[in-house]
């Protein structure tokens, strides 16, 4: 599965101390399609997605964002439960689908200090 931290930002530095959240995109593809993913289940170097609000609702979206004609799926990650100092680091996604199929993805990011 190909994903992407920080779409659009093809450093992907994240602030240390950012207490923000950090999108994450999941590319749809002949082989994947992003409505099968269940979000509840996406685990980024074991964070889960951010919810909102008393419905528990994960904060992603679909979108094309690469616009090769395929649904990606966009969520918002804490980064502050990141385990990690400064430096560069490989990331891993793991995902399953509503059907229980096990997915994973890869991406580097730079984490700075302020």
């Amino acid at each position: 599965m190909a994903i992407d931290i920080k779409p659009g930002d093809p450093k992907n530095i994240v602030r240390a101390s950012s207490g923000r959240v950090i999108p994450v995109a999941i590319f749809g593809s002949s082989d994947l399609n992003v409505t099968a993913v269940n979000p509840r289940t996406i685990r980024l170097n074991g964070v889960d997605v951010a919810l909102v609000g008393k419905s528990d609702n994960s904060l992603c979206r679909q979108t094309d964002i690469n616009d090769d004609g395929y649904e990606d799926l966009v969520c918002d990650v804490h980064t502050t439960g990141f385990k990690v100092g400064e430096g560069e680091f490989r990331i891993i996604l793991k995902a399953a689908t509503y059907h229980g199929e096990s997915l994973k993805g890869e991406d580097r990011i730079k984490i700075v200090g302020n």
